[in-house]
């Protein structure tokens, strides 16, 4: 009698069935933003109090090239930390993450899929048409994801980033240069 039943299944847990995106965001990422939100701050408290050191001691020009200069330069200096974070994270993962193979979900042009240890199905998203792409994961926190590319081009764009920032240091510096000579008296005026 017992042997017209059928077999005992096998456990099955549903991991498959199951798939992740990130929806919170990234902790470190929010550190960034609220560190940047206080240095743009103080940098901003710092153009107004050279603006108001030069309307003392100068012409109305200085006080318009000095905000002039120091805000493209704290912009320049903003956006560029802001930009710097993906290269660190890259960086940060390709050293002491787990790196893996995506493959492109079927159906999907820029959506990847990978699995992380616990079975459940991540998905990371990248432009381009090739079947699989290597991500890298941290292995404590395996939604923090990211899609790893070419030696070539992590170092034109770290360049290019060097390149806005030296620019918008060199603004900032134009600005407290003006501050000083106004303040010593050897603006010209």
């Amino acid at each position: 009698m017992n042997a017209l039943l059928p077999e005992k299944p096998a456990r099955v847990d549903g991991t498959q069935y199951m798939s992740g995106v990130r929806r919170g965001g990234d902790l470190q990422q929010r550190k960034l933003s609220r560190a940047i939100k206080h240095g743009s701050l103080y940098g901003a408290l710092l153009i107004v109090a050279m603006s108001v050191t030069a309307g003392f001691t100068g012409p109305a020009v200085t006080v318009v090239g000095i905000v002039g200069c120091g805000s493209v330069g704290l912009l320049l200096l903003a956006v560029c930390a802001t930009i710097a974070y993906a290269p660190y994270r890259e960086w940060h993962l390709r050293r002491h993450g787990v790196r893996v193979a995506a493959v492109r979900v079927p159906g999907e042009m820029h959506t990847y899929a990978y699995r992380d240890p616990s079975g459940l199905e991540r998905l990371v998203t990248k432009p381009g048409g090739a079947w699989t792409v290597d991500v890298a994961y941290d292995p404590r926190d395996t939604g923090r994801v990211v899609v790893l590319r070419p030696r070539g081009r992590r170092i034109l764009d770290l360049v290019a980033l060097g390149l806005a920032a030296l620019f918008g240091l060199g603004f900032f510096a134009l600005a407290v240069t003006a501050t000083v000579l106004g303040a010593l008296g050897l603006d010209g005026a």
